[in-house]
């Protein structure tokens, strides 16, 4: 579950991306990453956990969440669902909202109700449509420009709120702590050398990982370990033990109680299921 900037690209026709999905794996957690885009995240049935900032939410059948540029965060679908997700470059909505946004006001990243928006409901399930299709044509591109801009305008009226003293990411930092996991995972590494390469103390460089992350050191380290071990087993084949001396835990018991943290399942149950 390596974090990671996601760059957003889009239709150059469509100054926004706008797809959706309906998810049947119901194990898999998109890795948390971030990326400097407003992402609207709409369920139109089913369930998606989302983590970020400190906090876990479950949206479900007609919900949706917003999630603030710069934010690191994470999905997982909990349930069998449909949803359908927006990402609104920070340029766009700059322009759009002559350069307040993020400056005077960001969005309420809390769970909302999208029935009890006037025909909110219709234009999500229509946008949904569109995107599913195998082949959009200028038409197609154009509807969901106006569909989408349709959403904006309700999302900028009704869930926006003035900006207080939001924490910010520290991008310098999040790009280099996540460089030096992804070269070091394998070793035996802990908290006090993360903290001597950057030249901090160790509460100093705790507390930076969690206002940035939402996650421990230990917690960050054993979910990059994870997600490597699953690769691995899949590629390459390799057995519980040599999985654990691979990706840099101690021993098989180190690994199974990493898998039941991250996951709530054995290595073996988890595997299997990444394998069908």
């Amino acid at each position: 579950m390596k974090i990671k900037h996601e760059e957003i690209l889009h239709d150059a026709a469509i100054p926004f991306k706008a797809f959706s999905f309906k998810s049947k794996d119901l194990s898999r957690i998109i890795p948390s990453h971030w990326h400097q885009s407003t992402e609207m995240l709409f369920v139109l049935k089913g369930k998606l956990k989302v983590k970020f900032s400190d906090q876990q939410y479950i949206v479900s059948d007609n919900e949706f969440i917003i999630i603030n540029p710069n934010t690191v965060h994470s999905t997982q679908s909990i349930t069998q669902n449909c949803v359908l997700c927006l990402q609104f470059p920070f340029s766009f909505m700059n322009s759009v909202t002559n350069n307040k946004f993020q400056k005077e006001f960001i969005f309420d990243d809390h769970i909302h109700h999208f029935t009890n928006i006037k025909d909110l409901n219709l234009t999500v399930s229509n946008l949904i449509s569109l995107t599913e299709k195998q082949a959009i044509d200028f038409q197609d591109s154009l509807e969901i420009y106006i569909l989408g801009l349709t959403i904006l305008k309700n999302v900028l009226s009704k869930f926006s709120q003035k900006k207080k003293g939001q924490n910010i990411v520290n991008v310098d930092f999040l790009n280099k702590f996540i460089d030096l996991i992804a070269n070091h995972y394998s070793e035996n590494l802990c908290l006090t050398d993360v903290a001597q390469y950057f030249g901090y103390s160790n509460s100093y460089c705790s507390r930076l990982i969690k206002k940035n992350f939402g996650y421990s050191f230990s917690d960050y380290l054993i979910s990059v370990r994870i997600e490597k071990a699953i690769d691995l087993a899949i590629m390459e084949h390799l057995n519980l033990e040599e999985l654990a001396e691979n990706v840099g835990f101690k021993s098989y018991r180190n690994l199974y109680n990493g898998f039941k943290k991250i996951y709530g399942c054995s290595p073996i149950e988890i595997i299997e299921r990444f394998s069908n």
